[in-house]
């Protein structure tokens, strides 16, 4: 899992995700999307990955995601 999420911060990092993170009180949700180019997210059968840890006393919920969900 941390090969997972090194990836995804090196992606936000790069600039190739688009990345948030709010405060929701009780936790961190740090969201990381549109990992896969636009012409292959509804073909890639690739499923969101979801992690809980705590670091330094803060709780995060790390989603990441083939493409943005909008709302």
């Amino acid at each position: 899992m941390s090969s997972v999420l090194m990836s995804a911060l090196i992606a936000c990092l790069a600039g190739t995700a688009q990345c948030d993170i709010r405060d929701e009180g009780a936790y961190y949700h740090v969201s990381v999307c549109n990992l896969v180019p636009a012409d292959k997210r509804t073909s890639s059968n690739m499923r969101p990955i979801y992690s809980r840890f705590t670091q330094h006393g803060e709780n995060y919920f790390v989603a990441i995601q083939p493409s943005c969900k909008t709302s």
